[in-house]
């Protein structure tokens, strides 16, 4: 017989301590048959009304059944501290057990549904609805112990905020907004389909628009005979792009023109864009990411073989930068954390040298292994910054600076008025939150990172050092915004900013880039020290090939490297060089990361 999972043994270990729970729950006494909202029975895509609250009072989640919460007080022994008792691990004085006329009773009424939304549901026969038979026990996501974590009842201790991300009502979600409060909601109720007459019409646009083809080709294809026959509402290209266009989805893009004093150029500068908090809410309210969404701040604790107590950091709920946050705002509200990348692209070298600056968000209340993948789509574009070649060619980097923080400046402008008057929102639930939008990270390279903190290229953009000083075994004190502003505000006042080569001249003895308004400067709890994320590309792997792979080479020498590689044992997971790696001059990403790997092991034993 083939050895259980670690994923099942997990599973079932929880279903025999809930049988345990659940008999002692002070809920236990409530029924656990749930309707839908209409009253009919629970079909395999309806979606549950989460209206039972935690018995911890500081814990912001809602259930949609009592066996739910039985769930998650078994996993979460701070949620069962609160209601049993700091001494009991598991459930004190067990009901006795039910009539069994009731049970059978009880077996002749509706199916009760399984509390995971959206998933198959269970008749008190065991059998699922869509005709498997297998023993599967679905939970909340978030309570499913992982294979590679201890389960949180075992070997975690999870403080939360108190009073954080509490919920005032219910909001429509994004796709209800999208059924009930579009200026077509009426007709989508009649045909789900519209703007198009039907299923067939909506495929065969469908398949028109995912061809990616030029008008030229597409027109004679919509006036062939047999299109006219199939009689679509549209029989043009251009009534068709129409129609696809009123289609409700992300946020729409604006443009406007942009300039920064003393910058002329060819022509006008034309910044296209979305507003940032716009792209956060619908983030924010989509249901596809409602169950991997956190809201709370929460600190993670263990405890290693010698019995002391350890911290854990993964997400960024985790952090001491989101907790202290959230004791500086008022009681329930929520963090709402902005995340922010951006990174110059060459388009084209040898035809025109075109370049585009691109500016992407997401919502960092989704959980990180979620909003990592691309394929989940949950980081937008959210602007595109103009690379402007201006006419005053000693000033240029000075300029574009200026207008890199101008076009940040329009796409967060209702984000930072926000960050201090927090708004409502609707999460993937429909709960209304009270949300304090937040710059909590800001993802781009060196130079750029230098850009942002109106540094100049020869200071650090996080600390006081100077590059002459990068190498210092000490640490820095970092560069707080507050002080950049004040010996901006101190320079300004005797240099006119409009005079660039004068201004740029005195900022650059301060070690600053000539910016006079940062697009931070009046964003709440934003500071460049703290929100802007390592470099990883250049700070971590261009530094590993560019300095401590040439040293390697310089001590051990090629040919030595490359024996010590090709002897190496092949291992699973692990590259094996058996050609060595010195004779080729390009290395590829993933050979790098395999390099950096083995690199300790082929340097151990050396002499020198």
């Amino acid at each position: 017989m083939p050895r259980p999972s670690t994923r099942q043994a997990a599973i079932q270990r929880l279903k025999e301590k809930l049988a345990t729970v659940s008999q002692a729950s002070p809920l236990s006494n409530q029924s656990s048959k749930e309707k839908t909202v209409d009253g009919s029975p629970p079909t395999r895509r309806s979606l549950r009304i989460r209206n039972i609250p935690c018995s911890n009072s500081n814990c912001s989640k809602y259930f949609s059944s009592t066996g739910c919460l039985n769930i998650h007080l078994s996993c979460n022994n701070v949620c069962r501290r609160a209601t049993y008792g700091a001494n009991n691990r598991t459930v004190p004085n067990p009901a006795p057990e039910p009539d069994p006329a009731e049970s059978e009773s009880d077996s002749d009424s509706e199916p009760t549904s399984i509390e995971h939304p959206g998933s198959v549901y269970t008749d008190n026969s065991g059998v699922h609805s869509d005709g498997s038979n297998d023993d599967t026990f679905w939970m909340h996501d978030e309570d499913v112990p992982q294979a590679n974590q201890p389960a949180a009842d075992d070997a975690t201790d999870t403080e939360y905020f108190p009073g954080a991300g509490k919920i005032y009502g219910q909001l429509p979600n994004l796709f209800e907004k999208i059924d009930h409060h579009l200026h077509d909601s009426n007709e989508r109720k009649k045909n789900p389909f519209h703007p198009f007459a039907s299923q067939e019409e909506w495929e065969a646009a469908d398949c028109i628009v995912r061809l990616h083809a030029p008008v030229s080709k597409t027109d004679p294809l919509l006036k062939a005979k047999f299109v006219q026959c199939s009689s679509f509402t549209f029989n043009t290209t251009k009534k068709l792009r129409t129609m696809v266009e009123s289609l409700p989805g992300a946020p729409e893009w604006h443009d406007c023109v942009v300039k920064v004093k003393g910058g002329k150029t060819r022509s006008p500068l034309v910044f296209h864009y979305r507003d940032s908090l716009e792209c956060y809410e619908y983030l924010f309210g989509n249901p596809l990411f409602r169950d991997h969404m956190e809201f709370v701040p929460r600190k993670v604790f263990t405890t290693n073989e010698n019995g002391k107590r350890i911290r854990i950091y993964d997400e960024i709920m985790t952090g001491d930068r989101v907790w202290e946050i959230q004791s500086q705002v008022a009681p329930g509200e929520t963090i709402g954390l902005m995340m922010v990348g951006s990174d110059k692209v060459h388009l084209t070298k040898f035809q025109g040298d075109k370049e585009c600056h691109p500016i992407y968000g997401t919502n960092g209340n989704i959980n990180m292994n979620l909003r990592s993948k691309g394929s989940q789509r949950a980081w937008m574009l959210i602007g595109l910054i103009p690379v402007a070649k201006f006419k005053d060619k000693a000033n240029q980097g000075v300029l574009y600076n200026r207008l890199f923080h101008l076009c940040h400046d329009i796409i967060h402008a209702r984000a930072k008025r926000h960050s201090h008057n927090p708004l409502q929102m609707a999460d993937g639930f429909g709960n209304a939150r009270l949300v304090r939008p937040i710059l909590i990270t800001d993802s781009c390279d060196g130079p750029e990172q230098s850009a942002i903190a109106c540094t100049a290229s020869n200071r650090s953009a996080l600390s006081t050092a100077q590059r002459v000083e990068f190498e210092d075994p000490v640490i820095h004190p970092l560069r707080h915004g507050s002080e950049t502003l004040a010996k901006i505000a101190e320079i300004a006042e005797n240099v006119n900013p409009d005079d660039l080569t004068v201004f740029t001249k005195a900022c650059k003895k301060e070690g600053l880039n000539g910016v006079v308004k940062p697009f931070w400067r009046d964003w709440k709890f934003a500071d460049p020290c703290l929100f802007l994320a390592p470099d990883a590309l250049h700070q971590w792997h261009k530094f590993f090939i560019d300095h401590i792979y040439a040293w390697a080479r310089a001590l051990l020498g090629d040919d030595e490297i490359d024996k010590r590689l090709s002897v190496l044992q092949p291992r699973v997971g692990f590259r094996h060089f058996r050609n060595g790696i010195t004779r080729y001059s390009q290395h590829s990403g993933r050979e790098q990361r395999d390099l950096e790997r083995l690199l300790v092991g082929i340097l151990h034993g050396h002499p020198k």
